[in-house]
């Protein structure tokens, strides 16, 4: 014969808390972002204006730093004319930065990731390609934006408008010849070949200079 038992099942609670660090300067954790930036053209010499059809490629350098705290998921925009086209990027240091085209006028760079460091600066060139630009407008400009998911107080240094003027240049060539191609001087020349002007003591004798 089987005897059937009955068991008395107590729950017991255990009290169970986990502690979170807050590594924050300030009471909100903002961050702090500043973009600094100029436009570099390819050569050797450095112009003021971008030549249509005589500069290739254009660098865009930045500078972007945190005095902030950590910012997290921080990204640098690019906005540029579609006639301008994204080659590729260089970083003064690996550090994570990596950039990819959103749009044909739009480049997003992501700086850090998962957060950009408090007292961090980092450094990167973005190279483009304007061989196609047309110069249906008077300048090359270059809309710059950095955000992250952190609050943030203050925003007038997080952007920068970077603009080049564009003209069109020719590569012009002068030749001329000059008639007589040599003269000579002195007291024994015939005074007929020079000419007297008014008010002048010295003889001058013509020359006939053509251009082309």
């Amino acid at each position: 014969m089987n005897s059937m038992r009955s068991f008395e099942v107590c729950a017991f609670t255990f009290p169970f808390q986990t502690w979170f660090e807050k590594n924050c300067l300030s009471d909100d954790c903002a961050a702090d972002l500043r973009l600094h930036g100029k436009l570099l053209l390819s050569g050797l010499h450095i112009r003021p204006h971008l030549a249509l059809g005589g500069v290739r490629n254009v660098s865009l350098n930045v500078t972007i730093s945190n005095t902030g705290d950590d910012a997290y998921d921080t990204n640098i925009y690019f906005n540029f004319s579609r006639e301008v086209f994204y080659i590729n990027f260089w970083q003064k240091e690996e550090k994570g930065i990596s950039c990819g085209l959103i749009d044909l006028e739009f480049l997003k760079c992501s700086v850090g990731f998962p957060f950009m460091r408090a007292q961090s600066k980092y450094h990167l060139a973005i190279l483009f390609d304007t061989s196609q630009v047309s110069g249906q407008n008077d300048t090359l400009q270059f809309l710059v934006q950095a955000k992250s998911a952190n609050p943030e107080h203050k925003l007038s240094d997080n952007s920068l408008d970077l603009s080049i003027p564009l003209i069109h240049e020719t590569d012009t060539t002068i030749t001329g010849v000059v008639t007589p191609g040599s003269f000579v001087y002195g007291n024994s020349i015939d005074a007929s070949r020079f000419v007297q002007l008014e008010d002048m003591k010295c003889n001058f004798q013509p020359l006939n200079l053509t251009f082309q």
